[in-house]
């Protein structure tokens, strides 16, 4: 009834029953729980002093009470050295000061007397990594996740060490069991997206860069955009793709360019503003010889590229010049030259040179946008 009492916040109450049950150790974690560190501590020097005073429980109490690890040492020595707590008080101690390798020497007496406490297995490990020790950091953090299967960092952490230790494929499979029970992790599928790119498994690349297009915030953004993707990631599974280096797992080419522009089109209704990723969307639609839908993707390229205040900052009309030049190239393809978009780009090359023309005029490589002008004009249907 006192823990019941103690479980639902009722501490005075659970405090009481506990000191007419001469549960000590139990009232003290009431006077704790109550900010009544002074009785705690008042409480466990009189026990300690009594008859109590080889009782390694309560020399652990204490320690926690003082955070003095001479009481964990007492309760150690008092204990015959059977006292797992009083090493695992230890352990924790040591990391506290940053003491790694006594944290796991500790942690290893601990784990030895009771074996069943995953958070010390975790913790060990940690400390392994650390100290780059990463063979004892797998062992620990095996254990966790055979005690809890379903730990995704200790996974996550699997991964690192199966990474940093050269087995990729091992590395990989950790990672997926990490995403199985951290599916809402943005830094587990970020590392995970960069060992399927290593190890050519293209097609998790791309659905981890979806997953974290699906993770963005409620109201459609993130603080960042690199938040959302990572454009190095996208233009390596982009370049791998189009030059035909093959999936591991999906060995058609087609399939994985499908797979692809539909991340795009995921991507470009979250994202519209980034030239560099059009750029990478047109370099798509060229490989798939879709004259149209490039001229499409170009277009929007060039929207994106005339950011606010573009026309009076030559560093912005520089990249608004290179992507015209871009857009008039895929007007020049094939059915695209038609008199009607001929007459519109001009018009749309026109507005350009007129809206910067101030810009322009203090340019000393100012001849692109004009020699482009005149190249569509002059160019026969």
């Amino acid at each position: 009834l006192a823990t019941r009492f103690l479980e639902y916040g009722s501490v005075v109450s659970a405090q009481e029953l506990f000191e007419e049950l001469e549960m000590w150790e139990d009232v003290i974690t009431c006077f704790r729980v109550l900010d009544k560190v002074k009785k705690a501590e008042e409480l466990a020097v009189r026990l300690l002093e009594g008859e109590k005073k080889n009782d390694p429980n309560l020399w652990c109490v204490y320690g926690d009470i003082t955070k003095d690890e001479q009481h964990y040492q007492k309760a150690w020595e008092v204990s015959k050295h059977r006292s797992a707590r009083a090493k695992r008080a230890l352990a924790f101690a040591c990391v506290r000061r940053n003491d790694f390798s006594g944290a796991i020497e500790h942690f290893r007496d601990a784990l030895r007397l009771n074996s069943l406490y995953p958070h010390s297995w975790f913790t060990r490990g940690v400390c392994a990594m650390t100290l780059q020790k990463w063979e004892e950091a797998l062992v620990s953090f095996s254990r966790v996740v055979q005690l809890t299967p379903d730990d995704g960092e200790t996974w996550n952490n699997i991964a690192a060490v199966y990474n940093q230790t050269k087995q990729k494929d091992k590395a990989f499979v950790a990672f997926q069991e990490a995403l199985k029970y951290r599916r809402s992790d943005r830094r587990i599928w970020t590392n995970f997206i960069i060992l399927s790119l290593e190890t050519r498994h293209f097609q998790h690349a791309i659905f981890g860069m979806e997953r974290l297009l699906d993770l963005r915030r409620p109201d459609g953004e993130a603080a960042q955009k690199s938040e959302l993707i990572d454009t190095q990631a996208l233009t390596a599974v982009t370049r791998a793709i189009l030059s035909g280096v093959e999936d591991v797992e999906e060995k058609s080419l087609e399939r994985m360019r499908q797979r692809l522009a539909g991340l795009f089109e995921k991507i470009g209704n979250v994202i519209s503003n980034s030239v560099f990723i059009w750029d990478l969307r047109c370099q798509l639609y060229m490989a798939e010889g879709d004259a149209e839908g490039e001229l499409e993707c170009r277009k929007k390229q060039l929207r994106s590229s005339q950011t606010p205040g573009w026309e009076k900052d030559v560093d912005a009309l520089r990249v608004v010049a290179d992507t015209c030049e871009k857009l008039v190239a895929a007007f020049f393809k094939g059915s695209n030259w038609t008199e009607a978009n001929k007459r519109s780009c001009e018009l749309l090359l026109e507005s350009i040179v007129e809206k910067a023309s101030v810009v322009l005029s203090k340019m000393e490589d100012t001849g692109k946008l004009k020699m482009l002008l005149t190249s569509v004009k002059e160019r026969g249907l």
